[in-house]
């Protein structure tokens, strides 16, 4: 196995792919940094940190956010393009759609009737 030359090597504060990767799937997700902190369990600064590249997920850390971002390891750590994502049409519409999943099954079905009935479907 070939040896990484100090030049290709990451440095300390620069950002990295993975902090870059993380930042734009967090705001296709629709999450705020405090948000996304809040459903890994972390700190705010944390998240920020990993963004900027001054510091890097454990495994543990890197596997929770693959499953709170919907995406692979891979497409976090750059390995797989962002392209093939999902983009919200807009945030404050995946805002809504995140907090309607998390209502009980009874209010779902009330609250799609109410928008059958308004569009006509």
């Amino acid at each position: 196995m070939a040896k990484i030359s100090e030049s290709e090597q990451e440095k300390p504060g620069d950002s990295s792919e993975l902090g870059e990767n993380l930042r734009r799937i967090r705001i296709l997700r629709g999450l705020t940094q405090l948000e996304l902190a809040d459903k890994a369990n972390v700190t705010k600064k944390i998240i920020s940190n990993m963004e900027v590249g001054r510091s890097h997920p454990d495994d543990v850390m890197l596997k929770r956010l693959c499953l709170i971002l919907k995406v692979s390891s891979d497409t976090l750590l750059g390995l797989k393009d962002i392209k093939g994502l999902d983009m919200p049409m807009n945030i404050r519409w995946t805002k809504r759609f995140r907090l309607i999943d998390d209502l009980p099954e009874a209010r779902k079905k009330i609250l799609i009737k109410v928008i059958d009935d308004f569009i006509g479907y």
